[in-house]
């Protein structure tokens, strides 16, 4: 579902704008895009906090009573909040200045790593609130229909002993349906090739965005849409009270299609 990348985009791109210097949350511009990591490799490689989106459970469901199409998309928007547990963290101020809790000989008490994941989480539950009026916005507006649920989780290392610098708030979001051009329709020329809503998230997206040249592999690779078969000459057969489905020697009424 490409709904799911165009909801991610618009996450990253609320949280960290390409192109700023100035982000709402204390990650900076350190925000990425379902990013495959063990967790000491992340740490060893920048010692300040981060956050890395996911898009994970996809559950489709038709509206109402109607069995068709399956229309509803929920998904569990998973971002992974993170605070370095060696040495110093270095934190993003306005402006683009940077301060630094603890140092490596003195590294941040377990009590101020907790606190700065309260706020990174904060942070960014306030920057993804549709009243917000901040860069982005149009994009998370163009995707993100409805929160639904949100559950804020602590992890553990893998014997559920020693819990970590880091918080995983998983977000239960309503999101639209993948819409493509309709069968015999031709086919659109770069980024309109993309389905809706992808196609109005990579519109908004500014020069020189990583996720823009995403868009454009993936827009480059999408096939034509389905052609419509003649419908000339096509014969209907009806049948009123039958057990049986109507055939061409067995109906109570026919018509055949004319176009012209």
């Amino acid at each position: 579902m490409l709904s799911r990348l165009a909801l991610r985009i618009a996450v990253c791109e609320a949280l960290a704008p390409t192109g700023s210097t100035v982000f709402p949350t204390i990650a900076g511009p350190r925000v990425y895009d379902t990013r495959v990591d063990s967790l000491d490799s992340l740490y060893a490689l920048d010692a300040r906090p981060m956050v890395i989106v996911y898009a994970e459970e996809h559950i489709s469901e038709p509206y109402g009573r109607a069995r068709q199409p399956a229309d509803a998309q929920t998904v569990t928007l998973t971002l992974e909040l993170i605070i370095a547990t060696r040495g110093e963290v270095a934190i993003e101020m306005d402006g683009g200045a940077t301060e630094i809790v603890g140092t490596i000989d003195a590294p941040p008490t377990d009590a101020q790593r907790e606190a700065l994941l309260d706020l990174l989480e904060a942070e960014v539950r306030r920057a993804l609130d549709r009243r917000e009026m901040r860069q982005g916005r149009s994009m998370l507006d163009a995707v993100l229909w409805e929160v639904r649920e949100a559950a804020s989780l602590p992890l553990r290392d893998v014997d559920r002993t020693t819990r970590l610098a880091q918080r995983s708030l998983q977000v239960k979001v309503k999101i639209p349906n993948d819409s493509w051009s309709e069968p015999g329709a031709a086919r659109g020329v770069g980024l309109d090739a993309l389905p809706e809503p992808l196609r109005t998230v990579a519109h908004l997206l500014p020069a020189g965005s990583p996720h823009l040249a995403i868009c454009e592999v993936v827009a480059g690779r999408i096939s034509a849409p389905s052609s419509l078969p003649p419908q000339s000459g096509a014969a209907l057969y009806v049948g009123v009270d039958r057990a049986a489905p109507p055939t061409e020697a067995s109906h109570d009424v026919a018509a055949i299609i004319d176009p012209s």
